[in-house]
């Protein structure tokens, strides 16, 4: 093994490695959180008022004089930090919807030019066809899959609420067309790993999981149950990457594999 086709190498399990960190799969109940929050400090705040009601510090009447009781006060106080909280962990996953977005995306693309320079590297003048889609697939990704501020997202929802619906659909509708390009690209390197010579190929990786979504129906559904279904769109945009980077995860060290099998047996 050269010293150019090792370092290729290295930088493939390099960029491998790094999934660990742009990868994010979050937890499926964190996006709920900040409505439960806000749910229980608001229960919490009325119960203190009822509360004060049955104590008689105030007669069993809504008045000024039962919202400033000291204990209905303090159930103010208690939904006042929920929702602070809340709040605070709502702009969290937002950034993190965004950011694990971005950085998947841009791991992934370097790690695909490392492979495809590897590949080229390996097959010296016996060029496999399938090394052209590989490389319009990349070009292909640089060209549509661009970095979506998070920041300037977040900011922008606090001034116009409604554009949170965008940012719902970019996210869904960009990881259904990555995983399409992504079932592209497994499809075209398993080829060349066999035109190669390859006596071990990738299993057959299943990049089509994530189902395309329709925003206007996700939208009316919204509008129809008063929010409700805004519940199962918020699972989607978590779930739906979180199976794409445990799948792909398994993907690579598989490819990893057969890499490593080519070059031994190229070399021996």
């Amino acid at each position: 093994m050269n010293e150019y086709v090792r370092a290729k190498l290295d930088m493939i399990k390099y960029y491998k490695h790094l999934a660990k960190d742009t990868d994010y799969i979050m937890p499926l109940w964190l996006p709920f959180l900040p409505a439960i929050l806000a749910i229980i400090g608001f229960f919490a705040w009325l119960f203190m008022i009822l509360a004060s009601m049955g104590l008689g510090y105030v007669r069993p009447t809504i008045s000024p004089s039962l919202i400033r009781s000291p204990i209905a006060a303090s159930g103010f106080g208690a939904f006042l930090v929920t929702t602070i909280v809340a709040a605070i962990i709502n702009i969290y996953v937002l950034y993190k919807w965004i950011s694990r977005r971005n950085d998947h995306f841009k791991r992934v693309r370097k790690l695909y030019r490392e492979m495809v320079d590897l590949l080229n590297s390996i097959s010296k003048d016996k060029k496999p066809a399938g090394l052209a889609t590989l490389e319009s697939i990349i070009k292909e990704m640089e060209i549509e899959e661009t970095e979506r501020s998070a920041i300037i997202w977040i900011i922008l929802t606090f001034i116009i609420g409604f554009l949170m619906f965008y940012i719902y659909h970019f996210l869904n509708r960009d990881f259904y067309k990555h995983e399409l390009r992504e079932s592209m690209m497994a499809e075209s390197l398993s080829q060349v790993l066999k035109e190669l010579g390859s006596t071990k190929l990738p299993r057959k990786a299943s990049f089509e999981t994530i189902p395309k979504r329709n925003t206007v129906l996700y939208i009316v559904l919204t509008l129809l149950t008063l929010g409700v279904f805004t519940l199962y769109w918020i699972y989607t945009i978590t779930k739906d990457p979180n199976e794409h980077f445990k799948l792909h995860r398994i993907w690579e060290d598989d490819v990893i594999y057969c890499f490593e099998t080519l070059i031994t047996g190229s070399t021996a």
